[in-house]
């Protein structure tokens, strides 16, 4: 369901490494459809502490206990994560994929839609499934 957080526990990342993450689900699919996913990172780094969308950066930030993270999140809007309806039984079979109890609320959600209009990391599929899926 849209606005859920997983942890995946063996998520293999765009350069081959592998590694635990929190992921968000963007989309509710239909039949067919990808399920959507970005991951999270709490690491600081030199990210910029603005709350909500950080478009140069493809990031959207979210204030600890705003809602769900306790901590200071960074939502990584790249890449986005499409796994197939098999993938998500597998990986949860397995033990690699879990939902953690706790959802984003909508209107948070609406306002990480709305972020991915700004960026240019996104393909115009990816977009139109993650757009579709808004609630008022």
């Amino acid at each position: 369901m849209r606005g859920s957080v997983y942890l995946h526990r063996n998520l293999q990342f765009p350069n081959g490494e592998k590694g635990i993450k929190l992921l968000v689900q963007l989309n509710t699919p239909l039949t067919g459809e990808p399920y959507l996913f970005v991951r999270t990172t709490s690491q600081k780094k030199n990210r910029p502490v603005i709350p909500g969308c950080i478009p140069r950066l493809s990031l959207f930030y979210v204030e600890a206990g705003k809602p769900f993270f306790k901590e200071n999140t960074w939502i990584q809007l790249f890449p986005i994560y499409p796994f197939s309806p098999a993938y998500m039984v597998k990986k949860g079979r397995e033990g690699d994929l879990e939902e953690i109890k706790g959802h984003i609320p909508n209107q948070k959600m609406n306002e990480i839609a709305n972020c991915f209009k700004r960026i240019d990391d996104v393909s115009f599929y990816h977009l139109k499934l993650i757009q579709k899926s808004r609630k008022a």
